[in-house]
């Protein structure tokens, strides 16, 4: 049975739904869903959790990857402070996490003005020092397009052609100057904000474009669907 992986950010992720578009897409396409959307992620997190799934040999060339970029300034560290607390796990609604248990600890996420919701007082500190004193947006930018080369090399070696790169909105700015293998040069897929098919009844509320509604989610998997079509090998 095909695969269909989906990895992102609270775009990808099950923000105040239900069913995301990577559910309706496994169904569009008779596949087999892997969820790796994640509020508040970062592409370190994409590309740690995807890249060992592909080393792994978890997908074939049949297979769909959807790999949906967000911030460049968005991390991810690993914390010695273990917090159990339900409520400190995930946002206030319940179905993001924000916390994964990983060896004795737990990674935590990182983008800013996420300060407050670190529980830990190492953890705010650190926080308010990455912030405040190592964090360049050029710098970024500059390793962010070195890994993305080497994940399409990486894709590429394993024989995984259909691997398509998504823009959404606001997020993963400058994508499409992001430098692309011949091997992938069709495969990047843009949904502009200006866009005039993405309506204000897709957007979760009526002030926060950047995250989809229940119909959004829908919408949004069926103006995927022709382009991941006319594109897969």
């Amino acid at each position: 049975m095909r695969k269909l992986l989906v990895a992102g950010c609270s775009w990808s992720d099950l923000t105040r739904v239900d069913k995301c578009y990577g559910d309706w897409l496994s169904e569009e396409f008779n596949a087999e869903y892997h969820h790796h959307g994640s509020g508040v992620g970062s592409n370190w997190r994409i590309w740690r959790t995807v890249s060992e799934k592909i080393i792994n040999q978890t997908f074939n060339r049949d297979d769909i990857l959807l790999i949906q970029y967000t911030s460049p300034i968005r991390q991810e560290f690993w914390s010695s402070y273990v917090e159990t607390r339900t409520k400190c796990l995930t946002d206030h609604y319940g179905n993001v996490t924000l916390r994964e248990d990983y060896d004795d600890g737990q990674i935590i996420k990182f983008k800013v003005n996420m300060v407050d919701y670190q529980i830990d007082k190492n953890e705010k500190q650190l926080f308010t020092l990455y912030e405040s004193y190592f964090l360049n947006r050029k710098f970024e930018m500059r390793k962010q397009k070195q890994f993305h080369m080497m994940f399409q090399c990486m894709c590429k070696e394993y024989d995984l052609p259909n691997v398509f790169f998504v823009k959404a909105v606001g997020y993963s700015e400058h994508l499409l100057e992001y430098p692309m293998l011949p091997y992938y040069d069709n495969n990047s897929i843009e949904l502009s904000a200006s866009n005039p098919e993405y309506k204000k009844e897709y957007w979760l509320s009526p002030d926060d474009p950047s995250h989809l509604s229940t119909s959004g989610h829908k919408w949004f998997s069926e103006w995927l669907t022709p382009q991941i079509k006319d594109r897969l090998r």
